[in-house]
């Protein structure tokens, strides 16, 4: 993940995508990395994806994310 942040920094786009079980540390890992980015010249946008029952939603995190950013 910090590399991304780098490349980032250096005008580069990058992304980050997390996943794993409920409880194991995904919101503090991302909300460290944001952290880290206000420093630089980094923009972060978070979006989430969430299983209704065992149905998932195509393209959900990428679609949190364009709406995050008024695109």
């Amino acid at each position: 993940m910090l590399a991304a942040l780098e490349r980032a920094a250096d005008g580069e786009l990058a992304a980050v995508f997390v996943a794993g079980e409920s409880g194991v540390g995904k919101t503090r890992l991302l909300n460290e990395l944001a952290r880290a980015a206000e420093g630089r010249a980094a923009t972060v946008i978070a979006g989430d994806c969430v299983r209704y029952s065992e149905d998932k939603l195509p393209h959900a995190p990428v679609r949190s994310v364009l709406r995050a950013a008024g695109a």
